[in-house]
């Protein structure tokens, strides 16, 4: 479970260097 939340983590890191606005 740890590694899922981390994954998601990354993904928000992601979204947010794409959409400055997030």
């Amino acid at each position: 479970m740890r590694s899922r939340i981390r994954g998601i983590q990354c993904f928000c890191k992601v979204t947010q260097h794409f959409n400055p606005f997030i």
